[in-house]
Parts: structure tokens; C-alpha cells; sequence
């Protein structure tokens, strides 16, 4: 059980001792996406389903950021997990589940990755450069769509 800080990445605007529920970022969905759509009927597409009831947290910093990038440019936070710790078994980097987490500390506001970071998160997912380029085809993205504003914590 991981009693220590951990990042969590999800919606944005929250402060020091705030507390996070399970499904704060359900708004991350977004209607006509084929990932999000994928992920609302539980099918892995690139990272796992996301049981309902669980909040996340991990040691592995960019992970967490994808999920606060995944929010619809959410914000990046230091918590402290509470009620049913346990190990995430789905997830690929070192990740924590509990039933909330309580704010400690914002880390980074407004996150949206840069495609570098993608490129490095996917490979580090175990991914290869050849199948990053050919996701990329199919979904004819090749830039980011918009670059974050910059907000202070």
C-alpha cells in the first residue's frame, strides 16, 4: 500500500485540501471521439477502462499528466490517497486506487501534452515509433489542435 504522495492527473480548478471523488472528470468524454467512445463501452484502446469507483494516483509523473490532459486540459496534483488503498492492476506505470484523494498541493494547471510527450509516453507504454506514426495516420492528427494557457496555481 502506497501511504506517500502520489501525482494525480483530473479536472481542473481544485485547491490545497480539497477532496477527489471517483467520476470527477466524467466530462472528458467527448461526443464523435473514437477513444472516448471505446473507453465508455470499456474497451482498452490505448491506456485501461476506468472502473467508476476508484480514484488513481501514481509515482510516474507524465501518466499522471495524460490523465489531467484527458480531462479537457485539467490540472496536475500532489495527493494523498485515503479509504481502500490497493495497487492498481491495470494500469502499466506504478498506480495506486483508492476510494478518494485529498489535494496536498497543485503541481501544473491547464495541461494539454505536447506531441513529444505522447511520442514518449507511448513508448514507454511499450509501444514503437512505427505504430505511434500509424495512429497518428488513421486519426489525421499531426499537431495538438490547441496549445494550453498557462495558468499559475
Amino acid at each position: 500500500m502506497k501511504r506517500g504522495l502520489l501525482f494525480h492527473g483530473g479536472v481542473s480548478g481544485l485547491r490545497r485540501g480539497d477532496i477527489i471523488l471517483p467520476n470527477m472528470a466524467e466530462h472528458r468524454y467527448v461526443e464523435g471521439c473514437p477513444h472516448c467512445e471505446a473507453q465508455r463501452e470499456g474497451v482498452a484502446a490505448l491506456d485501461p477502462p476506468t472502473p467508476p469507483d476508484w480514484v488513481y494516483a501514481s509515482t510516474h509523473k507524465l501518466y499522471a499528466r495524460y490523465y489531467a490532459s484527458r480531462a479537457m486540459k485539467g490540472d496536475l496534483y500532489k495527493v494523498r490517497l485515503a479509504q481502500d488503498i490497493e495497487e492498481s492492476t491495470e494500469d502499466p506505470f506504478p498506480t495506486w486506487r483508492a476510494r478518494q484523494a485529498t489535494v496536498i498541493r497543485v503541481v501544473e494547471r491547464s495541461i494539454a501534452l505536447t506531441m513529444k510527450e505522447r511520442r514518449n509516453l507511448f513508448l514507454q507504454w511499450g509501444g514503437t515509433e512505427e505504430e505511434f506514426e500509424l495512429m497518428l495516420s488513421i486519426s489525421g492528427l499531426t499537431e495538438l489542435p490547441y496549445q494550453p494557457v498557462p495558468r499559475r496555481p
